[in-house]
């Protein structure tokens, strides 16, 4: 079962299918439980470690999966308009100074690949909802 069809089949349990549909059936059902529970445990501690140890090791003499003018050309792909992250750096000076800041982020990136570790900056989000006009 994929998310599609868990949320389709969520929907007409809780009756806001958009038309009506055919009732689930008990293997169905059985299916949409196995699929929810996968989010119900709070400690995933265990199972990451195990894919972790699954995973080959890095060798820092291997160049990175992505290079300097990868990091330029995606930052060069980024849109103006967007809001700055937590760190306040707009998107139009990373897009306007791409080349200046290519080498310098290239070099962060391939640290944290190397390391394998993630910031846990990088990891968090500012979220703003902006209601809907009425």
């Amino acid at each position: 079962m994929n998310t599609r069809q868990a949320f389709q089949m969520a929907k007409t349990l809780t009756g806001n299918a958009p038309r009506p549909s055919t009732p689930i059936s008990p293997e169905q059902g059985h299916q949409l439980n196995i699929f929810c529970n996968r989010f119900d445990a709070d400690d995933y501690t265990e199972e990451c470690r195990r894919q972790l140890d699954a995973l080959p090791l890095l060798d820092p003499n291997d160049p990175a999966p992505f290079s300097e003018e990868d990091v330029r050309r995606q930052l060069r792909r980024c849109k103006p308009g967007k809001a700055p992250g937590s760190d306040g750096i707009l998107a139009r000076v990373l897009k306007t100074c791409a080349t200046e800041l290519s080498a310098i982020i290239h070099s962060l990136f391939c640290e944290v690949y190397y390391q394998c570790k993630i910031p846990i900056p990088w990891k968090t989000a500012i979220i703003i909802p902006v209601p809907k006009k009425p």
